[in-house]
């Protein structure tokens, strides 16, 4: 196991990761708010 982990991933790949982890969690969320704030099915 490296001591260093920037040294085994390039910029690219992290600043990839990173974007993709961030889109999916906000995503997620508007889809929570979506289901919890929904006025069309207030039951």
């Amino acid at each position: 196991m490296p001591d260093n982990i920037e040294d085994t991933i390039s910029d690219s790949v992290l600043i990839a990761l990173m974007g993709t982890t961030t889109i999916n969690v906000l995503g997620f969320f508007l889809i929570v708010i979506q289901y919890l704030f929904n006025k069309d099915k207030s039951t």
